[in-house]
């Protein structure tokens, strides 16, 4: 069983906001500087096309000035488009089984705790290859979603 341990790292006076059903919490610090901590299911999962989910957990809407970080789910046998862009970005995969393609078809497996990064331009897909839902995380910069 997992534990959330939060590490207090401010040293002015703050206070809790109380946040949503589970964990979530807003920690307000002075002026805009906000923590934000919440489970990722409570944030709307978005049906971008057959089979696939994402959720924007953490962005510009938060206040995130550099990252986005977005929660994909994945159906069995579903599969994210073959696609480039022209900045970086960063895979972890939380839970399942996929397959990484690259623009020549081939594929690298991939599971729970592999990490991927993806240089500008590199086409590049992930395929659920198991029989669960395929849960990954993934950074983009922001102002390019």
């Amino acid at each position: 069983m997992t534990k959330l341990c939060i590490f207090r790292l401010f040293t002015s006076p703050s206070k809790w906001i109380p946040g949503n059903r589970r964990l979530g919490r807003k920690f307000e610090e002075k002026g805009n500087r906000t923590v934000i901590i919440r489970h990722y299911e409570d944030v709307e999962a978005v049906e971008i096309m057959e089979g696939v989910k994402k959720r924007v957990v953490i962005g510009e809407q938060e206040g995130a000035p550099n990252f986005i970080m977005r929660i994909f789910e994945l159906e069995p046998g579903a599969s994210s488009p073959l696609h480039d862009h022209p900045w970086e970005h960063e895979i972890f995969v939380l839970k399942g089984n996929a397959a990484a393609r690259n623009n020549f078809g081939d594929e690298t497996p991939v599971g729970e705790g592999s990490t991927i990064f993806i240089p500008p331009g590199e086409e590049h897909c992930l395929i659920n290859k198991g029989e669960e839902i395929l849960c990954f995380m993934c950074l983009i910069p922001t102002g390019v979603e």
